[in-house]
């Protein structure tokens, strides 16, 4: 698949341990909203560290690209007809099931006092499932809808990228 004009792709080194040797686990084509570009993504592994990440990755210019302000909004239900009616009638099951999911997950991995930063949480409910367990939570978002309703609504420390540490009270 041939990128966008407007998508720069970049070669990235592992973000955890600067390794740059690492394996393929797979390669898909984006595909959850139908206004995004079709451009195929490699999810690799680190083989020094274990880390997966993209690479190549769109740069941080080309990724509003694939985080349109419908990415943080539900779609009105009533605007939707036939198998997309139906598919979003069941969301709201599979996404409370997914959070649950997500939430046992991580707390096996961050204590009750402990904290935890979200890079991208998008509109946040991980955030405020996290903090309901004693969690202290914080955030780096791009969106500036999003970090407004992070901070004005939902009460969480949330920064835009490369301000992370210019704001926060206290490192995480």
């Amino acid at each position: 698949v041939t990128p966008d004009p407007e998508i720069h792709l970049e070669q990235v080194r592992c973000n955890l341990c600067g390794a740059d040797d690492s394996r393929l686990l797979f390669e898909e084509e984006d595909r959850r909203y139908a206004e995004t570009p079709r451009l195929l993504f490699r999810l690799v592994e680190c083989r020094s560290c274990g880390l997966r990440y993209l690479n190549p990755r769109p740069d941080s210019a080309s990724l509003s690209v694939y985080y349109p302000e419908m990415y943080y909004v539900d779609r009105p239900f009533r605007e939707e007809r036939g198998l997309a009616r139906v598919l979003r009638g069941l969301y709201p099951n599979r996404k409370r099931r997914l959070l649950r999911e997500k939430v046992s997950r991580a707390s096996r991995l961050v204590a009750t006092n402990g904290r935890m930063l979200e890079v991208g949480p998008a509109a946040g409910e991980f955030l405020v499932a996290m903090r309901a367990r004693g969690v202290t939570v914080a955030a780096v978002e791009r969106s500036e809808t999003m970090l407004r309703r992070l901070r004005d609504e939902l009460n969480v420390e949330a920064y835009p990228p490369g301000g992370l540490t210019a704001g926060m009270t206290e490192p995480f």
